[in-house]
C-alpha cells in the first residue's frame, strides 16, 4: 500500500501526522509520503518535532516543496535533515499519483 498525504494548510499538519501514525499502527508496512507545500512549510520550522519523528521512520518520506520554501522565505537549513526537498509540490503530487499512490488531503 502506498499513500500520499498532502498538506498545504498549517492548521492541518498536526491532523495529518495523527492520520499517518494511525495508518502505520494498522498497516506498518505501508509506504507513506507526507507532501508539504504552500504556507504549511512555515509550520515545519515551529512544529517540526512530530514531523521529524515521522520522517525518521523508514516507511515515511516527508517531502517539502522548494518553491514554497522560497515563496515563504523558509531556509531549508531550518528543517530537520530527515526531510526531502522536492522542486515542485505540484509535480510531486502528479508523479506519486501516476505511481499509484492513494491521495489523502486531511
Amino acid at each position: 500500500m502506498q499513500v500520499l498525504f498532502h498538506v498545504d494548510d498549517s492548521a492541518r499538519l498536526s491532523g495529518a501526522v495523527r492520520n499517518i501514525e494511525n495508518l502505520l499502527d494498522e498497516i506498518p508496512a505501508a509506504t507513506v509520503e507526507l507532501l508539504v507545500n504552500g504556507p504549511a512549510v512555515q509550520a515545519l520550522v515551529s512544529k517540526n518535532d512530530a514531523v521529524a519523528h515521522l520522517a525518521a521512520k523508514p516507511v515515511v518520506t516527508v517531502a517539502v516543496c522548494q518553491n514554497s520554501l522560497h515563496r515563504f522565505n523558509v531556509d531549508p537549513a531550518q528543517l530537520p535533515q530527515a526531510m526531502t526537498i522536492v522542486a515542485s509540490g505540484v509535480v510531486e503530487l502528479v508523479r506519486k499519483q501516476e505511481a499509484g499512490f492513494a491521495y489523502i488531503k486531511p
